[in-house]
């Protein structure tokens, strides 16, 4: 007889719970409702659990930044982990952000447009992660100033934007050019998606 798996059935559960539609996906009335019914410990990882990409993601972020000086980029030394600021976009009730504090990269900046969770997740972390910065914002429109951040993690933002029975449309667009703009020269935008066709279809447009 199998064993149960209390993650295993908490992810299912969790699933069959979320928005259902492409339109609720990107309805922040929809995510609000999830997050005040469900709140955001017991919320299941989309994708892979940390120790899935954890090595792999280390070393993205462990690379050498470079200065644009007269429309040229110089590579400089390789700052610590508590010198590379990160943007994560859409970072929901993840524990993504709270990993990568723990392993040293603590200018992070996490954004969504869900007052309910960002309230939850700053009330979670505001003792243990306290350089960490939580932010309503639509992530098709940051008002950051260009070129703040040396990486953004997306962890399956980009996918919910799309909408795959009507194709891809303006947000999209929108937040891929945000992503663009926000990045220092030589900045990397590191997305965790399903990599579909439609989303590799937008992505490679840029």
């Amino acid at each position: 007889m199998a064993e149960e798996n209390p993650a295993k059935e908490s992810c299912i559960r969790i699933a069959e719970e979320l928005p259902v539609t492409a339109v609720d996906y990107i309805n922040q009335e929809s995510w609000d409702s999830f997050f005040t019914s469900k709140g955001t410990d017991d919320f299941c990882e989309w994708y892979a659990d940390w120790p899935q990409f954890r090595t792999s993601l280390k070393n993205l972020l462990s690379f050498q930044l470079a200065e644009e000086l007269n429309h040229f980029s110089f590579p400089l030394l390789q700052p610590p982990p508590e010198e590379v600021s990160i943007l994560v976009p859409a970072c929901g009730a993840s524990r993504l952000s709270e990993h990568l504090y723990d392993e040293g990269f603590t200018d992070i900046t996490n954004v969504d447009f869900s007052k309910v969770v960002i309230e939850a997740m700053m009330k979670r972390n505001i003792r243990v992660r306290p350089e960490m910065k939580w932010r309503v914002m639509d992530i098709t429109n940051i008002p950051f100033p260009s070129g703040i951040f040396d990486a953004i993690v997306d962890k399956g933002g980009l996918d919910i934007l799309m909408d795959s029975e009507h194709g891809s449309r303006s947000g999209p667009l929108s937040y891929i050019s945000e992503v663009k703009r926000l990045l220092k020269a030589g900045g990397r935008y590191i997305c965790l998606t399903l990599a579909e066709p439609l989303v590799l279809g937008t992505v490679s447009r840029y």
